[in-house]
């Protein structure tokens, strides 16, 4: 019942998917409250789960919502065989950073114990891919920038957290953006339990879990080894004046 109510209160404080056919996991960072009262900036960054599947209507309603610019962090090899339906359409700049998620192959079941693991190693293993990101958000804010991977929930989560947290929002709102992916993701994530079972790769009940204390454990290891957020760009490569102007981003 615990378990219940944390989702229902989760629902009622995060983002609501975008009314889009293709995708079901396409939300927004702005309207979140940041902990000096104001609130993220709406329009400006879009998380979402992998836009393959998108149709002739989404693109056109993207496009005028504002996307300039889309970041898939999905492999070559998968952006290959479900391409990006923003790929190659004008005013729209595409581009590939990806980050391994590890979910197609057998290193699920022995390296880590849930996915927090996983993401603490994006965070130490993909710095150049996350610098790359960010600084291709730092460019593009004059128009909206969406983001994603396949679920929209690990890298899309991690980059989701680094920003939320870099701009204020509470630790709560950060939770509880990335717990909702489960609950919205739920009827694709049926049909990627049934690919993996048909390519007889077995994996951990958490790979399909967003459970907060897995984000968590990310922005705990950010806190505990950087102090925070802002060192940790610092780390991977920003200066402050460009830390100060993502701030201002969202």
């Amino acid at each position: 019942m615990n378990q219940m109510n944390e989702l229902k209160d989760a629902l009622l404080l995060a983002s609501k998917p975008l009314k889009l056919q293709g995708t079901a996991n396409t939300r927004e960072l702005g309207g979140y409250q940041k902990k000096d009262g104001t609130r993220t900036k709406m329009k400006q960054l879009l998380r979402s789960d992998s836009l393959g599947e998108l149709i002739e209507d989404d693109i056109v309603f993207l496009r005028l919502y504002g996307v300039g610019c889309c970041i898939d962090f999905r492999t070559e090899e998968v952006c290959r065989s479900s391409p990006s339906k923003l790929a190659g359409i004008q005013g729209i700049q595409y581009d590939n950073f990806p980050m391994d998620d590890h979910i197609m192959t057998q290193d699920m079941n022995s390296q880590y114990q849930d996915m927090g693991d996983l993401y603490i190693e994006f965070l130490e293993k993909n710095k150049e891919q996350l610098y790359q990101t960010l600084h291709t958000i730092l460019i593009h804010r004059e128009n909206t920038v969406i983001y994603h991977c396949t679920a929209g929930k690990d890298r899309t989560g991690v980059v989701s957290m680094l920003l939320l947290d870099l701009v204020g929002v509470p630790e709560e709102i950060i939770l509880v953006d990335y717990m909702v992916t489960e609950y919205y993701m739920k009827s694709k994530f049926e049909k990627m339990r049934t690919l993996l079972s048909q390519k007889k790769i077995t994996f951990p009940k958490y790979v399909f879990s967003s459970q907060p204390m897995q984000i968590k454990k990310a922005l705990d290891y950010i806190n505990k080894n950087f102090q925070s957020t802002e060192y940790y760009l610092e780390e991977i490569g920003f200066s402050k004046p460009e830390i100060l102007e993502m701030k201002h981003i969202l």
